[in-house]
């Protein structure tokens, strides 16, 4: 009969881990590939700052266009299509 000897005791094999990965590096893994996928969806999700800036620009057209028909409506200005000038 083989005896194991009091320092060998600590090796039980019922301890012994299946695969060599520890708890803290799947952790690891599990917040890279977090990272990965935010950081892939960050570059195909259009941007909440282009968003804003269209907002922008289209309420000053529409206020420029209001401003120009009120121009117009008033008389202070006339639209029209001037003639060519010829040399």
């Amino acid at each position: 009969m083989v005896t194991r000897r009091p320092d060998d005791q600590k090796d039980d094999p019922k301890e012994e881990r299946i695969s060599s990965a520890h708890p803290g590096d799947m952790g690891v893994i599990v917040i890279a590939a977090l990272f990965t996928i935010a950081l892939i969806l960050m570059f195909f999700m259009p941007s909440p700052f282009a968003k804003m800036d269209a907002m922008r620009a289209a309420t000053a057209k529409a206020e420029r266009q209001k401003e120009i028909q009120k121009a117009v409506d008033s008389g202070v200005v006339s639209v029209g299509i001037t003639p060519a000038k010829k040399p």
